[in-house]
């Protein structure tokens, strides 16, 4: 699969998501994920979808592989956000609250 293909189905994800065919989009995330699993980007996306459904611990696993391949410190933040959110849906509200105070102390770091 060429880049140009990659970002269609991106984008077509993407657009599942925004128009209420959120299973769809898990599909197609999952997808990317397993054709590309050292793309963060499609696992913060899947992160995405699965919180959108309803699954949470989907959503952590998902987040936690953003994290675990994002190196990019300011784009992590939406991993911790995402983490944050999941951990919330779980019950996990220390492990929330710390999740998202993790993404804030990475947002105040940044300049300009």
């Amino acid at each position: 699969m060429n880049d140009r293909h990659r970002e269609a189905l991106s984008v077509l994800g993407y657009f599942f998501l925004l128009n209420g065919k959120t299973g769809k989009a898990l599909v197609l995330f999952r997808a990317l994920r397993d054709l590309f699993p050292g793309e963060p980007l499609f696992a913060g996306s899947l992160g995405y979808a699965c919180l959108a459904l309803g699954d949470y611990r989907g959503a952590l696993a998902a987040s936690e592989a953003f994290l675990e391949r994002e190196t990019d410190p300011a784009v992590r933040t939406a991993g911790c956000l995402l983490r944050g959110k999941a951990l919330w849906g779980l019950g996990d509200a220390a492990g929330a609250r710390e999740a998202l105070n993790d993404g804030l102390a990475r947002e105040g770091g940044r300049s300009g």
